[in-house]
């Protein structure tokens, strides 16, 4: 699927409705055709009747590839918190040497 997956996946709008056929059946969920067609138009067809029809078993691709993206991202931002954390606990070590020092230093006098 290449890159930028989540950011198509984000851009989905899902709904709840009720088909007017049987508007007292519970509640459906899912997207909007034409908003799924730009950015996946393979999971949308065209019906006998004219409508929209969405292949919601194979909106399951894109959602897991967004699901690696999203980790991804989120493993790389950890990684980097991680190394800042050990870089200022490392200055902060070295400042509280320098702290000890002069401290023993007033002291001695």
């Amino acid at each position: 699927l290449g890159t930028g997956t989540l950011d198509k996946v984000m851009d989905l709008r899902t709904v709840t409705y009720n088909l007017k056929e049987s508007p007292h059946d519970p509640k459906k969920m899912g997207v909007i055709a034409q908003n799924l067609q730009e950015s996946f138009p393979e999971l949308v067809t065209k019906a006998d009747d004219g409508f929209l029809a969405v292949d919601y078993p194979g909106l399951t691709v894109p959602a897991l590839k967004a699901i690696q993206e999203l980790k991804a991202q989120k493993d790389a931002e950890i990684k980097t918190l991680h190394d800042e954390n050990e870089m200022l606990k490392d200055r902060l070590l070295q400042l509280e040497s320098r702290l000890d020092a002069l401290d023993a230093g007033v002291k001695g006098e």
